[in-house]
């Protein structure tokens, strides 16, 4: 898959996080941030940014990226034994049924209730808009997920539904905003600039134009 075109407008699904996970200028932090295996990024990567408010229906909570693809427990060294892992979604709705006690109505009632208090802190623009990384690098469905997905730093980590039932909305509306080169270069809809040779003006004004875009 080649890079994304930056200025594209398109509906994205999958995880996600926020902006203050994100550091265009240091690759192994970002890896390390959202739980991505050492290298992933080294090829470069797409940064998306947010472009609607989600509703509660168009996403899942998958806890933090301390939970390697939205699960309990540690990746395991099988993608079979992988999927075994109990999901952070399924176990907040099995907490709210609490054993049998409430009907599943009445627990989605209060799941959807948790997702709108979280979205009142969630912006289209700042260190708390919804984002996404998409490295050059894809998935390798030859390494075991414990090397491929290890625990991140503990952002904010959701799931954008992709199979929802109004075609309208499957996936949400995001911008491609820039492309990181492993060169430092940053291709934005204004131009490049360059984080290694530029300094603290070229972070500043990537930091801006990726908060507003």
């Amino acid at each position: 898959m080649g890079n994304l075109r930056v200025g594209a407008l398109d509906r994205f699904s999958g995880n996600v996080t926020t902006m203050q996970w994100i550091v265009p200028g240091n690759r192994g932090m970002t890896e390390r941030n959202l739980g991505y295996h050492m290298g992933r990024l080294d090829r470069g990567f797409s940064i998306l940014v947010l472009k609607q408010m989600p509703e509660p229906e168009d996403f899942e909570f998958a806890g933090t990226t301390l939970r390697s693809g939205g699960r309990e427990g540690l990746p395991a060294e099988s993608k079979a034994a992988d999927e075994l892992r109990a999901r952070v979604h399924d176990n907040i709705l099995r907490d709210l049924r609490r054993d049998g006690q409430v009907g599943e109505d009445d627990a989605l009632k209060a799941y959807r209730e948790k997702q709108r208090k979280v979205l009142a802190s969630i912006s289209l623009s700042g260190p708390q808009r919804v984002a996404k990384v998409i490295p050059a690098i894809r998935h390798n469905d030859e390494l075991r997920p414990s090397q491929q997905y290890p625990m991140g730093a503990g952002g904010l980590q959701w799931v954008v539904l992709g199979r929802d039932s109004r075609p309208a909305r499957r996936g949400l509306l995001f911008l491609v905003a820039a492309f990181v080169h492993p060169s430092g270069e940053v291709d934005t809809e204004g131009g490049s600039l360059n984080l290694r040779t530029g300094g603290l003006e070229a972070r500043t004004r990537l930091h801006r134009y990726l908060s507003r875009a």
